[in-house]
């Protein structure tokens, strides 16, 4: 009998990422893979980072192919990002790399 489980899923923002991912590769056993999001030449706001958070953990939300790690983001849907609709599109990318790369299947 095979069993089926759903892969999980954490979003969030991390100010030293490559710290946090090997802090988390010796204790958390489960943490795979991590997607690095970064903003290119313009750093992303603070309300960018808040809005983004909150719209990838939505479109994850909405797929019902992962269990998220936390029930609320840490984001903030009220934010006021500079340009949302970027941030959306962003979101959308990363759903589907999490697709490409195997993980949402």
């Amino acid at each position: 009998m095979t069993s089926i489980v759903r892969p999980w899923a954490y979003v969030g923002l991390s100010e030293k990422f490559f710290d946090r991912m090997s802090s988390h590769r010796q204790s958390k056993e489960e943490w795979r893979r991590a997607l690095l999001v970064r903003s290119g030449a313009t750093p992303f706001s603070s309300d960018d980072i808040k809005y983004l958070e909150a719209r990838v953990h939505a479109v994850l939300t909405e797929t019902q192919e992962v269990t998220l790690a936390q029930a609320v983001p840490n984001g903030n849907a009220s934010a006021q990002p500079r340009n949302p609709a970027f941030l959306d599109q962003c979101a959308d990318a990363v759903v589907a790399v999490l697709r490409l790369t195997g993980t949402l299947i």
